[in-house]
């Protein structure tokens, strides 16, 4: 039963993922030659000069700035979901090939979504491929922020882990959100590879008053120098 509900995740994955991809690729216009890859009905293939689809797959990198490849959630609350050498027997062939892709052929970052604690699988992720971590939960374990600034920093960026959306932002006070948006912004915004963002989306009944905190200290100290 486990196998198959690691199958069916994986298979979903690659399915949207895929998916994603095709649809950026179709509203192209750039000219494809021949042994460039491109994808068609979900399938990655070398272009032939005599495709009928390759020049509508073709990619034009300037109108994208980053893609996103998966959303499968690889963390819980405690830990990771699977090892390591499950991530990299069965996720990670898929997601270097496409990564691998997306670097030769665009200028566009890959985009990995994972929530929970996935410390443990964070150099895999890299090793994979992808150039941006969301949504970066903090609250989970061993997502603490200076240690993942510190260790992974100057290889991904993180996306995500300016507020915690399931303690600070819907059941704090105004003064605790300034100071810990104060606190990330110092944490992962120096050198850059930060993309200011709640670790989640905003819940129901959150505290107006909590918002506004959020926003008026998130522009009073986002510009350089931190």
């Amino acid at each position: 039963m486990k196998k198959t509900k690691i199958f069916l995740q994986f298979y979903l994955s690659l399915f949207f993922s895929l998916l994603l991809i095709f649809c950026c690729f179709s509203c192209s216009k750039q000219k494809v030659t021949p042994g460039d890859l491109v994808l068609l009905n979900g399938k990655i293939f070398t272009a032939d000069e005599n495709h009928p689809a390759a020049e509508a797959l073709a990619i034009n990198g300037n109108k994208i700035t980053a893609v996103f490849v998966t959303g499968t959630d690889f963390g819980m609350q405690t830990g990771a979901f699977i090892s390591n050498k499950v991530y990299r027997d069965l996720y990670m062939p898929f997601h270097k090939i496409v990564n691998d892709w997306i670097h030769k052929n665009t200028n566009w970052k890959s985009f990995i979504h994972s929530c929970g604690s996935v410390w443990a699988l964070i150099n895999d992720f890299i090793e994979a491929g992808f150039d941006i971590l969301n949504p970066v939960q903090c609250s989970a374990a061993g997502m603490e922020p200076v240690n993942l600034k510190k260790k992974f920093g100057d290889r991904i960026s993180f996306w995500g882990g300016a507020i915690d959306t399931q303690k600070t932002l819907p059941f704090g006070t105004p003064d605790e959100v300034r100071r810990e948006v104060i606190e990330r912004i110092k944490i992962f915004g120096p050198g850059g590879g930060f993309i200011f963002n709640a670790i989640h989306n905003i819940q129901a009944r959150t505290p107006v008053e909590n918002l506004i905190a959020l926003f008026d200290t998130f522009n009073k100290y986002r510009n350089y120098p931190l």
